[in-house]
């Protein structure tokens, strides 16, 4: 598979807390060291993830990109040991905006720190979400139900739709709620078929949220 051939990497940190969890910005200044001590690591474990989701995506190329980490959320409180040069608790989500192969894309990865041992990678939901890493897992099962029956003209079999699903965009749209409620357009990819869905985001005033996923 013929992929990427240069990584350019550009670390600007900003951190910031989390939206939803209303902590204050706990470990700043550590993470930020760390990050920049560790950024090479940092990168070659994004990379990893870039390169699965752009094969998927089917939007290889031989474009040179870089890498901004520009963005960083704190999801959970985290905490450093002075004999572990890696953070012990604490999770942290990077937003990182990426344009090559005349695409421009927005990547969210969580980082879940583990004792002993680097932190472990993921990705999250692509896009410019205002939902929380957990909202929107919570959420995909939603979108993958809907999305498996818009395509089944597309996707003939379960395997082909969970083996091609991703959803690569999530758009707020402007809100002029009162309520906290607001909506959301999600792009997904199934089966060589590209189909938005619009999804409702509503708060019960508890600290939680309900969504609701449209037919049409």
């Amino acid at each position: 598979m013929k992929f990427i051939k240069y990584l350019v990497i550009a670390l600007v940190m900003n951190v910031n807390t989390y939206a939803s969890t209303g902590q204050s910005d706990y470990g700043a200044g550590e993470l930020g060291e760390y990050m920049r001590n560790n950024q090479q690591q940092i990168a070659q474990e994004v990379y990893k993830i870039v390169v699965e989701i752009t094969a998927r995506l089917n939007e290889e190329c031989a474009d040179k990109y870089a890498i901004p980490f520009n963005k960083v959320y704190i999801i959970e409180p985290i905490k450093f040991a002075k004999d572990n040069i890696h953070p012990i608790e604490g999770a942290w989500l990077m937003k990182c905006e990426l344009s090559r192969c005349n695409k421009d894309r927005v990547y969210n990865f969580i980082f879940k720190a583990v004792k002993g041992s680097a932190p472990k990678v993921t990705n999250s939901l692509m896009g410019n979400t205002k939902t929380s890493p957990r909202l929107a897992k919570d959420t995909m099962l939603g979108v993958y139900s809907n999305t498996g029956a818009k395509m089944k003209a597309f996707c003939k079999t379960e395997d082909a739709l969970s083996s091609s699903f991703i959803v690569f965009d999530a758009k707020p749209l402007p809100s002029l709620s009162i309520d906290g409620s607001w909506e959301e357009i999600w792009s997904v990819k199934a089966c060589e078929h590209v189909i938005d869905i619009k999804i409702k985001f509503i708060p019960d005033g508890k600290g939680g949220t309900y969504y609701h996923v449209s037919d049409k």
